[in-house]
């Protein structure tokens, strides 16, 4: 299962629509080169500017650091997550949205 963002049908306008209006399973997510929303690093979706992580594909495994930098993760942004078993927060993660783990 895959999303793709494009700067030319703005397909998703938002991670939480892409998330909880039917698209739970993303597993692997594209950004076309040249997006001005969305970049993508390590199979993770950001903010254009790398500020806000966005979503996590939920087939991770194992450890997970979010990366200095991010200021706030994303309602969804660890959505059904479940094989990860630790996620160590960087200095500068300000802002944790609710929902931002599961449902």
């Amino acid at each position: 299962t895959w999303a793709r963002t494009s700067t030319e049908t703005g397909a998703f306008g938002s991670t939480t629509m892409l998330i909880k209006n039917g698209f739970p399973n993303v597993k692997n997510i594209q950004v076309e080169e040249g997006n001005k929303d969305f970049m993508l690093q390590d199979g993770v979706l950001y903010s254009k500017d790398g500020t806000v992580w966005l979503y996590c594909p939920n087939d991770r495994t194992g450890d997970f650091q979010i990366p200095e930098g991010v200021t706030t993760l994303n309602d969804g942004a660890f959505f059904e997550c479940t094989k990860l078993t630790n996620i160590s927060l960087s200095d500068s993660v300000k802002t944790m949205y609710v929902n931002t783990t599961k449902k």
